[in-house]
């Protein structure tokens, strides 16, 4: 599952956040199938330093395979989610995500072949 935010440019008085603010902060993306998500997994410091540059100043986090990033399990194909980001402090979360459902991919690969055990 392929998760991806942008860094906040101000803070919520409308004060910009400083190089060394923006540096320092640490996100959080909260996964569950409860309406606000309450689960939340922690964003690795070296995927939020991979971060890339926008326009604007802020910094697109991307995970590629936030299953592996974040280190939660994949739910069971059908299952409905709600996803949100936050910063460390947790005052504000993003706006949720709409309804998501992992899906297995298609075309589903048949089984594998010529297993053998000696």
């Amino acid at each position: 599952m392929k998760i991806s935010f942008t860094t906040p440019l101000m803070n919520v008085d409308g004060s910009p956040i400083t190089a060394n603010e923006a540096a320092a902060l640490q996100y959080f993306v909260l996964i569950d199938t409860v309406n606000p998500p309450v689960t939340k997994y922690a964003v690795p410091a070296s995927v939020i330093a991979s971060g890339t540059k926008n326009a604007d100043g802020s910094f697109t986090i991307t995970m590629d395979k936030a299953e592996t990033d974040l280190g939660f399990t994949l739910p069971a194909p059908g299952t409905q989610l709600f996803i949100a980001a936050e910063d460390e402090y947790g005052t504000v979360m993003s706006p949720e995500t709409p309804v998501v459902s992992y899906t297995v991919p298609t075309p589903t690969p048949s089984a594998p072949g010529n297993l053998s055990v000696s």
